[in-house]
Formats: structure tokens, sequence, C-alpha cells
């Protein structure tokens, strides 16, 4: 009976380990997905902004952001194969 309630320890054990394996996976994974998508987002709206100053034209700013994008989803899927 004893042994019965240690396996069962074990195994709650070794779930647990797991569960908190996952959780940091996961978080370090989306951590990298908002720097991937953030940084290059962050940088787009700042250098945009400087531009529709400079040229008073606010498509600039669009077109920023649509290359920081495409540039985000390539190193998004570089990263993820």
């Amino acid at each position: 009976m004893i042994n019965h309630w240690l396996v069962i320890f074990m195994e709650l054990k070794e779930l647990e380990e797991q569960r908190d394996r996952e959780v940091t996976g996961f978080f370090w994974l989306g951590l990298q997905i908002a720097f991937i998508f953030g940084i290059p987002a962050f940088i787009a709206v700042t250098t945009g902004r400087k531009l529709v100053e400079r040229f008073d034209n606010n498509n600039i700013l669009i077109v920023c952001l649509v290359i920081a994008f495409i540039f985000s989803w390539l190193q998004f899927n570089k990263k993820s194969s």
C-alpha cells in the first residue's frame, strides 16, 4: 500500500516538473516573440514620425510599419525553423 502511494507521489512530482518546464518555455517564447515584433515596430514608429515631420506625408509611417512587420515576420519564421 505504501509503495502504491509512493509511485503516485513520484508520478505527480514528475508531472509538476514537466509542467514547470513547459510554462517556462512558453514564457520565454512569448518574450522572444514580443521582442521580435516590438523592437522593429518601435523603431518604425520612431523613424516614421520623424519622416512624417520632415516630409509632411502620413503614408510614410504606414510604410515603415509594414516594412517592420515584414522584417519581424521573416525573423519569426527564421527563429521557428
